[in-house]
């Protein structure tokens, strides 16, 4: 039983009051509620807080391509990459369905068109094409990070020498425009600069 105080009685209220009042319409609104709003930490004494130390992160790879897993070397590798998990200033503000789950279903949509390619006998494609959909993107990327380092140290190393281009997709579904973001200009000639000029030719 919670003994009925003063403290308790006016957090009671407070609790009313809030819940009377319609949601936040815009990110304004809500920033300033998170700073003028009354908010009650509840704790008890029998359970001391513990840090998470071993939190797991989840990441689904998949392939696309001919012949085993382990393709020859000479087979090229394009990576189709984007983050499972959404963050924000307050929880409100996370809008997940933009970023990133657009971008996932930018991947599935893809793999869906691009595997009757990879069936038919007359136009064989020349790359694998590798599906990474990865956990903590809002955490700069951590998710990204634990797959490129377990890719290195395992028996598939050979595979990240393979990797001619890496796409992200990233907050693609809020608007009909598009943009491309390169971490550092392609090398004239290569596959990735050869990407990036089809897609100016058709932005």
């Amino acid at each position: 039983m919670v003994e009925v105080t003063p403290t308790v009685t006016e957090w009671l209220g407070s609790l009313s009051l809030h819940l009377g009042h319609s949601a936040p319409q815009t990110a304004t609104e809500e920033l300033l509620q998170q700073v003028t709003g009354d908010y009650y930490y509840l704790s008890s004494s029998l359970y001391a807080p513990k840090q998470i130390t071993d939190f797991k992160i989840t990441n689904f790879v998949g392939r696309l391509g001919q012949g085993p897993a382990i393709a020859s070397e000479s087979q090229p590798v394009i990576l189709l990459v984007a983050h499972l998990d959404a963050a924000g200033i307050a929880p409100s503000l996370s809008y997940g369905a933009n970023s990133d789950a657009s971008g996932v279903a930018v991947i599935l949509e893809t793999i869906r068109v691009l595997e009757k390619l990879f069936k038919s006998q007359k136009s064989p494609p020349k790359s694998d094409i590798m599906v990474l959909v990865s956990g903590a993107g809002k955490f700069n990327y951590f998710g990204t990070k634990k797959w490129l380092d377990e890719t290195a140290e395992g028996s598939d190393a050979a595979l990240l020498t393979r990797i001619q281009y890496a796409v992200c997709l990233d907050g693609v579904g809020k608007s009909d425009q598009l943009r491309a973001f390169v971490s550092r200009p392609p090398r004239e000639g290569s596959a990735s600069f050869r990407v990036l000029e089809v897609i100016c030719l058709l932005a």
